[in-house]
């Protein structure tokens, strides 16, 4: 009896070889895949959730809008090559914002969302509501 619990014990608790995949590239097929579920992703969410993200994307883009406005109030008077500076600095302050706040803007992700129609899991009439959500929000 002692022998078959060994015996057990050394078959389920045997340790798996693990193969250090972190320096090898990925091939293009698993890049694809991993694409089209991102995609696959933005089609499961609701469309309560994609409106109130592209609002919020549409609010955040707006903050560079006014990030430049500051900038140009402050330094307006001054020398044109720092306000052209300063400002071209201030601008991407918006999209910095979306990207962090994983909001959804409409060149962003929802992009993402034509590989699962290319690939046949989608219909294009299901792009056309993904799209038509967000871009109804921008408008």
């Amino acid at each position: 009896m002692k022998k078959t619990l060994e015996k057990i014990r050394a078959v389920l608790y045997k340790p798996k070889e693990v193969r250090d995949v972190s320096n090898e590239p990925k091939t293009v097929d698993e890049i694809l895949d991993q694409q089209i579920k991102t995609g696959l992703g933005e089609y499961e969410r609701s469309n309560r959730n994609l409106f109130f993200s592209a609002l919020a994307a549409g609010l955040e883009i707006g903050f560079s809008l006014y990030v430049l406005a500051i900038i140009y109030t402050y330094l307006g008077d001054g020398d044109p090559i720092s306000l052209h500076f300063a400002l071209a600095i201030g601008y991407p302050i918006g999209f910095v914002f979306v990207v962090l706040g994983r909001s959804e803007l409409f060149t962003e992700q929802t992009t993402l969302a034509v590989l699962p129609v290319l690939n046949g899991n989608k219909s294009i009439l299901n792009l056309l509501k993904l799209f038509g959500i967000i871009y109804l929000e921008i408008y």
